[in-house]
């Protein structure tokens, strides 16, 4: 198995364990009208998306990932989300 479809098969797998540290993160930090960047949003932006869904959500998230299927998939979690015009990933070439 090549390293992108192992990774896609780890994130797929623990799409149902969600960290404990999200809800503590965004109780600590008021993201209202700020710009944000996520590094390594993965194929559901989780993160982005439950920042996005916050009491304070900030103006625009950016998220950058690797691999072209998860920025995809992003992208279209995000579109199902209703959050296309919060939340943006853009795909950069792995390294």
């Amino acid at each position: 198995m090549d390293f992108s479809k192992a990774y896609l098969a780890i994130v797929n797998a623990s799409v149902e364990q969600d960290t404990k540290e999200i809800p503590l993160i965004l109780s600590a930090i008021d993201f209202k009208n700020k710009t944000c960047l996520e590094i390594g949003t993965g194929p559901f932006a989780r993160l982005a998306i439950k920042i996005a869904k916050s009491q304070n959500p900030p103006k625009s998230i950016t998220g950058i990932e690797q691999y072209q299927e998860a920025a995809e998939k992003a992208n279209q979690e995000i579109k199902k989300q209703g959050l296309e015009n919060t939340i943006s990933v853009i795909q950069i070439p792995p390294h």
